[in-house]
């Protein structure tokens, strides 16, 4: 572009873009730039992991100030993630496909759920993928234990193909792992890692058993 001067980076310049980037929406700039790495890298979209981290802060914030000015998150008490209780926190939620590449992301309140966060992903999942060439329905989704909630299960229907790890607090979980060592039948694995083992670090050797299981009134395959 056109050769600038130093004293043009100030902060007035700073603050106009920042509110160009709150006029045109933060989000739809963010899909913009993933699309084109999408396009331009040629990763596969349909597998979408999801997942959120907790991010603490310090300092006192004023959440009433800032639900009058419309920001859309709160800086408040939740579950810390790396432990620290003491502090407040914000969370972000992100999406993410193959090689790590990120297309989905939104910042949210401290205090919220993952059940919750995976809830309202599943339900804007079509829409956001059909920018990334992705039909309804196409999607598998990748999230870990937080997915199987009865309303998750719900907004997934038939329609969205998913991978998770049960519950460990879920019956059917217990049973499977019950069910699987009484039977002790496995399917050979194998070493699945992409680094070579060697005499001091050998490979783990998977093997594994798969069973159908009821996940509140869907029947649903674990392994």
């Amino acid at each position: 572009g056109t050769r600038l001067e130093a004293t043009c980076l100030n902060e007035d310049q700073g603050g106009r873009f920042l509110d160009k980037l709150d006029e045109t929406g933060t989000m739809t700039i963010f899909t913009a730039i993933a699309i084109r790495a999408v396009e331009r890298l040629a990763i596969s979209c349909r597998p979408v992991h999801f997942d959120t981290t907790s991010v603490r802060v310090v300092g006192a914030y004023r959440c009433e100030t800032q639900r009058e000015s419309g920001v859309p998150y709160e800086m408040t008490d939740g579950h810390s993630k790396d432990h620290r209780a003491d502090l407040t926190q914000f969370v972000v939620s992100m999406g993410w496909v193959e090689r790590k590449g990120p297309i989905l992301g939104s910042p949210e309140e401290g205090k919220a759920s993952d059940k919750t966060g995976n809830n309202e992903m599943l339900t804007a999942i079509s829409a956001r993928m059909a920018a990334f060439g992705i039909a309804e329905g196409a999607v598998i989704s990748i999230a870990d234990s937080a997915l199987i909630t009865e309303e998750n299960l719900k907004v997934m229907g038939d329609d969205i193909v998913f991978m998770t790890r049960l519950p460990a607090t879920d019956n059917e979980c217990q049973r499977v792992i019950r069910e699987a060592g009484e039977k002790n039948v496995w399917d050979e694995i194998g070493i699945i890692a992409e680094t070579p083992p060697t005499q001091n670090r050998p490979g783990a050797d998977y093997r594994a058993d798969e069973t159908p299981v009821d996940l509140d009134g869907k029947r649903d395959r674990a392994g």
